[in-house]
């Protein structure tokens, strides 16, 4: 649904703000590191749960983008200029922030514009920063992707989401019942699946459509697929003694879709003043995560305070919630300078 005075749409914002939350929470100890290595219940749990419900946060990312950007029409040179361009300058830029950052932060680093360029070539100056050279990947082939959309229809939605099923989704799961899976054909990439399930949900379920039983229907989805993760990465540990965290992955495009399917129903019931306030903060958030990584730096003290005064549950819901308040403020207050509202 979208709003008098703005073309945004409402649900599309949401989600643009849950998932940088789940960025921020992957990039804490919450993520894996506390059920990895804690004996306290709660502490599992809270870790464990959150950590497989934030996978989904890359897959609602290229979701958003399918949907935005797979309807419009733009020349190459457009697209070059407007998206390609863009994205670029932001990773050098970027990078070369992070890069003066660790060297101001560790005394044995020196500046080497060779160093440099070799940790930007691999992407190697900020390991998060590889979401932005995945969208690069995406906006490269988005020509060959929005051919597919044009002739896009239920049919070929279905078969998507069957495809992921058995290819994505099946590989993870036929194991445990002594299945040798194949999955070496790497026929979806998360940035050809999740823009077209993105652009093809949008375009054939209507707000009408998201009804309340799709709502409780998505609920038990998540519900029952968190407890199948969770007994995928027990059952590693049992016979292996380890985890395996690739089994967090197995089933992101259900929360994915899921969420979607939640907040498209949401999004129809907001108010014209709340979905304002959502517009400025969903307009935010590309900034927001490509600050969140300094703003964790200024509360890192804070977080290693709260981790030995009380419980690790409360440090890290601390930090991440500090992290993503002031890293919005940040951003919107940067937003007001043309050229970075611009770029």
């Amino acid at each position: 649904m979208s709003f008098e005075g703005t073309t945004k749409k409402i649900h599309l914002e949401m989600l643009r703000i849950l998932a940088i939350a789940m960025v921020i929470f992957n990039h804490s100890d919450g993520y894996v590191a506390y059920f990895s290595n804690t004996a306290n219940i709660f502490t599992y749990f809270y870790s464990i749960v959150f950590s497989i419900l934030c996978r989904a946060a890359v897959p609602l990312f290229f979701m958003v983008s399918g949907i935005v950007l797979l309807d419009k029409q733009e020349s190459l040179g457009e697209l070059f200029k407007k998206r390609i361009l863009r994205i670029i300058v932001i990773i050098v830029s970027f990078s070369l922030f992070y890069y003066l950052l660790d060297i101001t932060r560790k005394a044995e680093m020196s500046f080497s514009f060779l160093v440099f360029l070799r940790k930007l070539a691999s992407g190697d100056v900020l390991e998060s920063f590889w979401f932005l050279y995945a969208y690069l990947g995406f906006l490269i082939i988005l020509p060959f992707l929005r051919e597919i959309a044009r002739g896009f229809n239920m049919k070929l939605l279905g078969l998507l989401l069957c495809l992921q099923l058995m290819f994505g989704i099946m590989p993870g799961i036929l194991p445990v019942m002594g299945i040798p899976a194949l999955n070496n054909l790497f026929i979806l990439g998360q940035v050809v699946f999740f823009p077209l399930a993105g652009y093809g949900l949008e375009k054939y379920f209507t707000e009408r459509g998201m009804k309340k039983r799709i709502v409780i229907f998505s609920v038990l989805a998540v519900i029952i697929s968190i407890c199948l993760i969770v007994f995928l990465l027990e059952w590693q540990k049992q016979k292996t003694g380890f985890y395996q965290y690739r089994y967090l992955d197995t089933l992101a495009p259900v929360f994915a879709i899921a969420f979607y399917s939640i907040g498209k129903n949401i999004g129809g019931y907001t108010s014209a003043k709340m979905a304002r306030r959502i517009v400025i903060l969903g307009e935010s958030t590309f900034l927001v995560y490509l600050l969140e990584k300094a703003v964790a730096v200024i509360w890192s003290p804070v977080y290693r305070y709260l981790s030995e005064a009380t419980i690790g549950i409360i440090a890290n819901t601390v930090q991440v919630l500090a992290v993503l308040v002031s890293a919005y403020g940040i951003a919107i207050l940067l937003r007001k300078v043309r050229f970075i509202r611009r770029i």
